[in-house]
């Protein structure tokens, strides 16, 4: 099964503190610091498959457009000002593809947009 946006983020947020406060001890080993931290009911080791399509974004949480080419989900990223007024592009996730768009949404456009609220 793979994990929400939540879970992912909760487990982001165990490795971030593990590393703070046995990282030094642990000589920057994660699982180390991880099994020194005892957090109960933390599984060090989760199969890639639970992962997949997840990148720590706040837009983990909605439901992301899909590239027109593989089907994989597009990520968002900003892009510096420019002429062309593009503010953001998609970019698909598939590291076999490499379809990106321009987009003149900017990011917090793209926030409203997916989550449904205009």
């Amino acid at each position: 099964m793979r994990l929400t946006a939540d879970e992912y983020q909760h487990r982001l947020e165990v490795i971030a503190r593990a590393m703070r406060l046995y990282g030094e001890a642990a000589q920057g080993n994660i699982n180390t610091a991880l099994e020194m931290l005892n957090e109960p009911d933390f599984e060090i080791s989760i199969p890639v498959e639970r992962f997949q399509g997840l990148t720590g974004s706040e837009f983990d949480r909605y439901e992301r457009i899909t590239c027109p080419d593989c089907g994989e989900v597009m990520n968002l990223r900003m892009v510096p000002k420019n002429d062309e007024g593009i503010n953001s592009q998609c970019v698909c996730s598939n590291p076999l593809c490499d379809t990106v768009l321009d987009s003149e949404l900017t990011i917090d456009d793209w926030r409203r947009e997916l989550s449904g609220h205009q």
